[in-house]
């Protein structure tokens, strides 16, 4: 028997024969953004992975996705705006659904205080509700989470298949670890953590994402996906391979997806493009995936199938750069791919083999943008900035990067350290954390390094004030090199949400 703190329940009790659990309600929680961004916002395709899997096994799940379903409800708060459904909203879709168990999504820290107020809104409506939080910050800090008292349960990492094995523990009044691996919870008042022994084992052979248990019109409607500068009116989201062998500093999420690459199987990614062609009239794919490319026979072999749908695509989240080559790019022109993201990181050779630990040769970077550009491609790169072990010399070097090898847009982020990343148990070990480290926004840091240390190499301000500089001037600078591709990039957007066009330069 389970003894859960004061404020929790004793689910083996609650789940009697009596009160099986059939119901499940998936929320995501309001999201909080900069003013001056735009509010992206698509399908959640690892929520509507586990609604799938879970009605397969027989439940009834209903998705209540706050951002989309309060999208213009908007809240200011200081250089934020927190977006998404009132308490009072979800109190009527709980008392509609009436769940049986509740689950909250968690993908980014600066959503941590959200989804605690979720739970809270959830408890005032059923005090004995078991809810469960799932998604990176959970699965790397779970007791922050259970310790607000209104959480029962963490799902760790991949939570199709974890969450349905909890729920057969509980509805057949098994201890809810039975079996199961992955999961963190509190039993006589002790935090239990039982780590993940596989993950995403289960990817290849998951179902099809089900589209019709989320808000997919309305996700179409307002049209700002992941990549909101898109060249087809209706984009979908796709994932076709999960995991990171690399270990970026400022990366965090490799504790989440694990350092093995699973691919999906090539036929059901191809059939589920297919399908939202057909259901959804889809005209725009963007790959969610890290990497892509890492594989180079699966995505010659992947580009291949998708040339006969004669649908556009990109990659919003970059590339495995190593195994682009000449022939690679040919293969994704030709089958539709509009735009490439190439995550470089650094323009100094030395911060990228000594601090980032990443393997990409600058030298090569160049010849592939402007052979992209040459076959038709746009070219986007992401770096960062701040990072400890740069000099000034370094971040400089960053800077003028996109300049020196003719991107035609770029982002700049400045370092934050995510919980779970190399550079958070730097700034932890070195004291240089500040209060609030949830407030990641990419656009200032959230942590501070002494002047006094041998680290420092600017006032933070300062950089934050080179990054706006240099952003501006390369938007000008991009505008004047490659007109032709900023008015393809843009006009859709602008004809789709014109009151955001004074957003596109300051793009994060």
């Amino acid at each position: 028997m389970l003894n859960y703190k004061e404020k929790e329940i004793n689910t083996l009790s609650f789940c009697t024969s009596k009160n099986q659990i059939k119901k499940i309600m998936l929320i995501i929680p309001p999201n909080i953004v900069l003013k001056d961004t735009i509010r992206r916002i698509g399908e959640p395709l690892g929520v509507i992975m586990i609604a799938t899997y879970l009605r397969e096994k027989g439940y009834n799940v209903f998705i209540y996705d706050m951002t989309i379903e309060g999208y213009d409800n908007c809240v200011v708060k200081g250089d934020y705006v927190i977006y998404g459904s009132s308490e009072e909203d979800l109190m009527k879709q709980l008392r509609n659904f009436q769940p049986d168990f509740v689950g909250i999504s968690c993908m980014f820290s600066s959503k941590e205080d959200l989804t605690l107020d979720v739970a809270k809104i959830v408890k005032k409506y059923d005090p004995h509700m078991v809810i469960s939080v799932g998604g990176m910050p959970p699965t790397i800090n779970p007791q922050v989470f259970l310790q607000s008292g209104d959480i029962s349960f963490v799902i760790m990492h991949d939570g199709e298949v974890r969450l349905e094995k909890l729920l057969a523990n509980l509805n057949n009044n098994r201890h809810p670890s039975f079996g199961l691996d992955g999961i963190a919870f509190y039993e006589n008042n002790e935090l239990q953590i039982i780590p993940a022994d596989k993950l995403n084992h289960y990817f290849s052979v998951l179902p099809i994402p089900d589209r019709t248990l989320c808000n997919m019109a309305g996700y179409l409607n307002i049209g700002k996906p992941y990549s909101p500068f898109t060249q087809g009116r209706k984009t979908a989201h796709i994932v076709a391979s999960k995991g990171c062998p690399f270990d970026c500093v400022f990366c965090a999420a490799v504790n989440f997806v694990g350092r093995k690459v699973h691919m999906r199987s090539i036929d059901k990614i191809i059939a589920e493009i297919e399908s939202v062609i057909e259901n959804w009239g889809i005209q725009e794919i963007q790959f969610m995936d890290d990497n892509l490319t890492i594989n180079k026979d699966f995505a010659m072999e992947l580009f291949t199938k998708i040339k006969p749908l004669n649908i556009k695509w990109c990659t919003p989240n970059g590339l495995f750069f190593n195994s682009i080559d000449d022939e690679l790019l040919e293969v994704m022109k030709d089958s539709g791919c509009y735009q490439i993201t190439l995550a470089i990181e650094s323009g100094s050779q030395r911060v990228l083999k000594e601090v980032v630990r990443k393997n990409v040769n600058l030298d090569h970077v160049k010849h592939i943008v402007d052979k992209a550009h040459n076959l038709g491609m746009w070219v986007h790169g992401l770096f960062v900035v701040g990072l400890i072990g740069e000099t000034r010399e370094d971040i400089n070097k960053t800077l003028e990067f996109p300049f020196k090898n003719n991107f035609d847009s770029m982002s700049i982020s400045i370092a934050n350290a995510f919980t779970g990343s190399r550079l958070y148990s730097m700034c932890q070990d070195r004291g240089y954390i500040i209060d609030n480290p949830k407030s990641v926004n990419y656009k200032h840091t959230n942590f501070i390094i002494p002047k006094t240390s041998s680290d420092y190499i600017m006032d933070s301000d300062e950089l934050a004030r080179l990054v706006d500089e240099t952003t501006q001037r390369f938007f000008e600078w991009s505008k004047e090199n490659f007109s032709e591709i900023n008015k393809q990039k843009y006009d859709v957007f602008i004809d789709k949400a014109e009151e955001d066009s004074n957003k596109i330069s300051h793009r994060i």
